[in-house]
């Protein structure tokens, strides 16, 4: 099992190095949580959607705020980054968490890792 999670970590931490996209100035519209997992819904100057998806910490600081702006270094997820399975309609994580992705999502179309955030902690580049 540890085993298991060790590449998982590694085949994700790879992915992210591969798929980058700039950094977005993003508002934040509201707060979610789904299994082991917060939903981060945010929006950029063009409007454009993101559901940002970021694990639950032990030590969560809960610095992000309803209506604050951020930088974010925003990856999408794709069926390579830390999930067991998907399809067109949801993608599943090692705790068995499923989010709906695609046509169907009550939020923008796809799924986002963000750099700076950790849990909900938001945490500055230097």
């Amino acid at each position: 099992m540890k085993k298991e999670v060790y590449i998982i970590l590694l085949l994700f931490t790879f992915t992210i190095k591969c798929f980058s996209q700039d950094t977005v100035k993003c508002t934040i519209v509201s707060l979610g949580i789904i299994g082991n997992y917060h939903l981060i819904y945010a929006e950029d100057e063009k409007e454009n959607e993101y559901k940002i998806v970021s694990p639950k910490v032990e030590n969560d600081c809960n610095n992000i705020e309803i209506a604050k702006e951020y930088l974010l270094t925003l990856y999408g997820y794709n069926k390579y980054m830390n999930v067991i399975s998907s399809n067109d309609e949801y993608v599943k994580y090692p705790d068995g968490t499923e989010i709906l992705i695609g046509p169907n999502m009550d939020w923008g179309h796809d799924l986002y890792y963000a750099v700076e955030i950790n849990g909900l902690c938001y945490i500055k580049k230097e």
